[in-house]
């Protein structure tokens, strides 16, 4: 299980899928790859809960430096999620044997994703995967108007 932490507000998910998800993608490929982030918010909004990293929809484009993930099927995807108290909390995506850290596109595209009124996610997460054997971690999310990168914190299995 991971845990990150900004100030007051935690980010919680189990990342085990996601990983076994690139191991296989990158069985067979060597170019980015990514999702949407599926999950909801406790009561008292001071954790997000990612529920499920979606893989990417079939709309979307793969290349060794750079994702743009595509919207094929999402929209019926989380109208289904919605009734079950499940929202789109953001994105993520994998930086192929390369660090983590998010690219000014990614910055910009997590800005975009904060305005834009369809997501209904003013405050969008974007997880990134990547390192050496593809299994470090960062996160960062959009609040107070800023892009912040999210502490990680260690808690036991």
């Amino acid at each position: 299980m991971k845990l990150f932490n900004y100030k007051n507000i935690s980010i919680k998910f189990n990342e085990k899928a996601v990983l076994k998800y690139i191991a296989k993608h990158l069985k067979y490929s060597d170019c980015e790859t990514g999702g949407m982030i599926c999950g909801y918010y406790t009561e008292d909004l001071s954790q997000a809960v990612i529920t499920e990293f979606c893989e990417p929809p079939r709309d979307s484009i793969l290349k060794k430096s750079s994702f743009i993930r595509g919207i094929l099927g999402a929209k019926k995807y989380f109208i289904e999620k919605w009734e079950k108290g499940q929202y789109y909390l953001g994105d993520w995506h994998l930086h192929p044997y390369s660090q983590p850290t998010a690219s000014d596109q990614d910055l910009q595209q997590l800005r975009i994703n904060a305005k834009d009124k369809q997501l209904q996610c003013p405050e969008p997460i974007m997880v990134i995967i990547g390192g050496s054997n593809n299994d470090e971690i960062n996160v960062y999310i959009y609040l107070e108007q800023k892009v912040i990168k999210c502490e990680h914190i260690e808690v036991g299995n």
